[in-house]
């Protein structure tokens, strides 16, 4: 029988276009619109919904982050503020931000739209996002391109990311490799990791530019030293394929497993690889099932077709042919077509 697996082979990128708003960054806005986006004077508002890498916050304001988010507190004081002072669009924002928070996506929508027609970066690059991912709004990812670029241009980082995917990723726009490239390198000047990441993914596989390999190793190293789990992943992937280093497993996999501890999908199923292979660990099933089960719950399409193949040969667990159809039918879906061939194969052996 001709099992599928898989063994991620490409370099890790995340995609901000799927990203909630509790990740957008906040650059200073343009001369435009800094006379009514900023005030010093600290407000509950600021207290309880200000992002924390808004550059417009006043002194000795560290942020939120959106999990510690008060949403019935911080709506109220943040609806205060903006009826006492109208024209201070990181109110506006933050009142948005509170309402995304409470999940109550039309208001979000309303404020992110009130805040970015008059010019506020932050506000236009989370108004992209909401367009990109459907929220409040219907789908479009044509107007999520107009808002990321309104952003970008203002010199946004993370709307200079998802610009430069959508660019890389034939979306709205045709291919342009270069374009992105040049947007991934912009964003990273200004010290964002996700850009930098892109940008040595690029260099490893010379897309927009030529390949650099050690430019690449260089980028993902330095990432990977400050704790970036995509960087760790992407580094463990040039120790594995011996690109622009020499090749060590054992460093891969020591890079695999700090960036899996931190939830990387893909490192979670080539640390679930080298388990099922043996290869520099000693071959433990179990292990294999363990890291391809964080994968798959998180549901990364690899790790659910891995985890199907586990239950249906009965390594490391039960074979159960029930749950191995449906971790291939959960990856199907996603079409995977490691997943899909599995299912088809048994399909014409009558087991499914």
């Amino acid at each position: 029988m001709n099992y599928q697996t898989f063994l991620p082979n490409k370099n890790y990128k995340i995609s901000y276009l799927l990203a909630t708003v509790l990740l957008t960054s906040c650059v200073s806005p343009t001369t435009q619109v800094e006379n009514i986006s900023k005030s010093t004077s600290i407000n509950e508002c600021d207290k309880l919904a200000s992002h924390p890498s808004n550059k417009d916050n006043p002194k000795n304001i560290k942020g939120v982050k959106w999990d510690n988010i008060n949403t019935t507190q911080a709506i109220s004081s943040c609806k205060q503020a903006v009826a006492e002072q109208p024209n201070v669009l990181r109110y506006q924002y933050q009142l948005a931000r509170a309402y995304n928070k409470a999940k109550q996506y039309k208001k979000a929508v309303e404020w992110y739209q009130k805040s970015a027609k008059q010019g506020y970066p932050p506000a236009q690059l989370s108004l992209g996002i909401m367009y990109e991912n459907g929220k409040g709004v219907t789908q479009d990812s044509q107007k999520a391109f107009e808002w990321y670029q309104k952003s970008a241009n203002q010199g946004n980082p993370k709307a200079q990311v998802n610009l430069g995917i959508m660019y890389q990723e034939d979306k709205v726009v045709p291919q342009d490799n270069k374009k992105a490239f040049e947007l991934f390198q912009k964003s990273a000047k200004q010290g964002n990791a996700y850009a930098q990441n892109n940008l040595g993914a690029m260099y490893s596989k010379g897309r927009g530019v030529t390949q650099d390999n050690d430019k690449a190793f260089e980028l993902f190293q330095k990432l990977a030293n400050q704790g970036d789990a995509g960087a760790q992943f992407n580094l463990g992937q040039m120790y594995n394929q011996g690109q622009g280093v020499k090749q060590d497993y054992k460093k891969a996999f020591q890079w695999f497993q700090k960036s899996a501890n931190q939830g990387n999908t893909w490192a979670q199923n080539n640390l679930g690889y080298m388990y099922n292979k043996g290869k520099v660990v000693p071959q433990d099933y179990q292990k294999a099932v363990e890291w391809y089960q964080k994968s798959a719950k998180q549901g990364d399409d690899v790790g659910q077709n891995n985890l199907g193949i586990m239950y249906e040969l009965g390594k490391g667990v039960t074979q159960d042919y029930k749950k191995a159809i449906e971790w291939y039918q959960k990856s199907a879906k996603q079409g995977n077509k490691n997943a899909i061939k599995n299912l088809a194969r048994l399909k014409e052996e009558g087991i499914y």
